[in-house]
């Protein structure tokens, strides 16, 4: 009923989705101390075999998604309610070969960049050439002060480490806390 209403979103159908088809998959009266990893990786070939609403395979993105979910449902088993020993899911997600790596700029590609803003003021120019040769994020480079420039160093960097400060700077998270090399 909820589902047909649209009280419940797609966030929060995708798990129940995966947890019933895992059901059907393995049989209603199979208890789930009796799922092994062999019937995961069996199911885990019906999803990457079968087909959506829409005629489609599944990606492998939707099938590990899958997996995830059941895989929580057997963590939860086996830490919260000691239902079972081992989580079978554990070492079944599917390796995504269809993902396109980026590849970095070419020579020539930083030469057109470089042509599309060279009438540009000093400090535009300055911030691109900082974000190509860099890879900082455009925030971070706009938080930039004189002395995160370390240039006396064997190689010069800018310190990303102390930006978070009493001046409002902030990074994007704690992990993006670095030393980017000039």
């Amino acid at each position: 009923e909820r589902k047909s209403s649209g009280a419940w979103t797609e966030l929060y159908l995708q798990p129940v989705e995966a947890l019933t088809h895992l059901r059907e998959f393995i049989g209603a009266e199979v208890e789930i101390g009796q799922i092994s990893r062999d019937d995961v990786i069996r199911w885990r070939g019906q999803l990457v075999e079968g087909v959506n609403a829409h005629g489609r395979r599944k990606s492998t993105a939707t099938v590990n998604k899958y997996l995830t979910h059941a895989g929580s449902m057997f963590r939860w088993a086996r830490d919260i309610q000691q239902w079972i020993q081992f989580d079978p899911t554990i070492k079944t997600k599917l390796k995504d070969h269809g993902t396109k790596s980026r590849l970095p700029l070419t020579r020539t590609d930083i030469a057109q960049v470089r042509n599309a803003y060279r009438f540009e003021p000093d400090e535009i120019q300055l911030e691109l050439e900082l974000l190509l040769y860099t890879g900082a994020r455009l925030s971070e480079i706009h938080q930039l002060q004189v002395q995160d420039f370390i240039l006396d160093a064997p190689v010069p960097y800018i310190d990303l480490e102390g930006v978070n400060d009493d001046e409002g700077r902030q990074l994007k998270n704690a992990n993006s806390a670095r030393k980017v090399p000039l």
